[in-house]
């Protein structure tokens, strides 16, 4: 049954009747909504007793549907195996906004365990495409923390600006498969509290580390592992993601631009997950992108990001214990400041600024080594095999700790290493391999077709060097 509900509506149903103002304590109640105009405002609760199996918006006639602007929508459920947007949550604006007003707003509570927000769309059409803000504020579980199994499939704030959406799970086995924002100036936030959260449609390539970020350009050749549907995408200029994840288990992924070119100015802040075997993945595909003060505290976990295009930049910070992270950066003018704390207190710091340069950085199985590497320049390590003194020095490293290196190739293993790496200027090709324990290096590249290789196979070793000028070929094996 449909019933149209014209400005303020107070809605509690069944399966089979539609009414005003009286409860309904049966299980498998169902709630549609047909509002049109403006500054329309509706509360359905289906939150009586333990009930469950309840349905607000169905498919069709039988959806939920606010046509015009300025209106509010309120849905709150209890018990288990609760749906909203079975076929489609719609609230749509038209001409009639003024600049400050809000478009359209819906808040979802769905409290207990294995509950549903299926399909939710607001969207501006017309002269409002440049206002609004939408809102959706969706929260899943309880304070309690006991909501376990619940799912959003399908969020999307399509076209307007300053859009805000927020996402709150408590609990265990919540899943975020696809929430999207479109336009400029949105706001995304997850705030995530439990265990295997997020988990289901990804999985962890053994070889690398990350999770999440729709990255067409990167997959086919495998240059960051897991990387599956986003569960924040947002497409425009000057939009920020905030993600919060407290628990063990997590798989989380933001990303930025879609298409090449589509995205500008967007931030990823505030990222921030305490627990265990936890893993983000960041995929930025335009200008002028940014990840900044990510902090990963806790084992196990797992970072990846994928910047694509020109002057992006990211930050991040990863603590404790058995951590892998990787930063892949592909385009011109390029920034990373990359710590990564594996065992213990291990940090990295890798700054790329150029086109077409390679590297590929490791910190595994010891305490306290510590990294610098800034790359300045074009097509770095992006051809061509060490040969001569540095060829010599890089057989000598290959494969020694059971894997086989590549010109770019940084890698520190066991305790307490440090390397300072500073290369300016185009197709060099260089490697270092730091096995043991209290080695150092410090290296300086100037200028272009340089080749360099150190091996360093033991304890307390110095490595200082400095190549300046063109065609040199540096080899040190210890």
């Amino acid at each position: 049954m449909i019933m149209k509900l014209i400005k303020t509506a107070f809605v509690t149903s069944t399966a089979l009747t539609l009414s005003m103002g009286t409860a309904a304590f049966a299980d498998n109640n169902a709630a549609y909504l047909d509002q049109q105009g403006d500054y329309n405002n509706a509360l359905i609760m289906q939150n009586y007793g333990g009930n469950s199996g309840n349905i607000a918006g169905n498919t069709g006639a039988t959806s939920i549907l606010q046509d015009g602007d300025a209106n509010d929508l309120y849905v709150s459920q209890q018990g288990s195996n609760n749906r909203v947007g079975s076929g489609t949550f719609f609230q749509r604006s038209d001409t009639n906004l003024g600049p400050s007003d809000l478009a359209n707003k819906a808040t979802i509570t769905q409290f207990s365990d294995q509950n549903t927000v299926e399909k939710i769309r607001q969207n501006a059409i017309g002269a409002s495409l440049a206002v609004g803000p939408n809102e959706v504020e969706v929260e899943q579980g309880t304070t309690l923390g006991t909501g376990d199994l619940n799912y959003i499939r399908d969020i999307a704030q399509e076209r307007g600006a300053n859009n805000y959406l927020l996402i709150k799970q408590t609990g265990a086995s919540n899943y975020t498969y696809s929430a999207r924002q479109e336009g400029n100036d949105n706001d995304a936030r997850l705030v995530i509290s439990g265990n295997g959260n997020g988990v289901s449609g990804l999985s962890l390539h053994p070889d690398y580390a990350g999770a999440g970020g729709n990255t067409g350009l990167l997959s086919n050749n495998n240059h960051v592992g897991a990387f599956h549907w986003a569960a924040i995408e947002q497409r425009g200029t000057g939009n920020r993601t905030d993600l919060t994840i407290s628990g063990n288990n997590n798989q989380y992924a933001i990303q930025n631009g879609r298409y090449r070119n589509s995205s500008e100015d967007n931030m990823a802040q505030g990222l921030l997950i305490s627990g265990n075997d936890n893993q983000l993945g960041i995929s930025q595909v335009g200008s002028r992108n940014d990840v900044s003060l990510s902090t990963i505290a806790g084992d196990f976990n797992s970072i990846g990001i994928v910047q694509t295009v020109d002057d992006n930049w990211a930050q991040v910070t990863v603590e404790t214990s058995f951590n892998k992270a990787r930063v892949i950066q592909d385009g011109s003018r390029n920034n990373v400041d990359h710590w990564v704390n594996l065992g213990h207190s291990q940090t990295a710091t890798i700054d790329i600024l150029g086109d077409d340069n390679q590297l590929n950085t490791q910190q595994r199985w010891g305490n306290g080594n510590q990294m610098s590497v800034s790359v300045t320049g074009n097509r770095n390590n992006a051809g061509g095999t060490l040969s001569g003194s540095a060829g010599a020095a890089f057989a000598a490293g290959d494969s020694v700790t059971g894997l086989s290196m590549s010109a770019g190739s940084l890698w520190q293993h066991l305790h307490n290493n440090q390397m300072t790496m500073t290369v300016t200027g185009d197709d060099n090709l260089f490697a270092v391999l730091q096995r043991g324990s209290g080695n150092m290096l410090n290296g300086t590249v100037i200028g272009s077709y340089n080749q360099a290789a150190v091996a360093q196979n033991g304890n307390n070793n110095t490595v200082n060097f400095v190549q300046n000028g063109s065609y040199n070929n540096l080899g040190i094996i210890q």
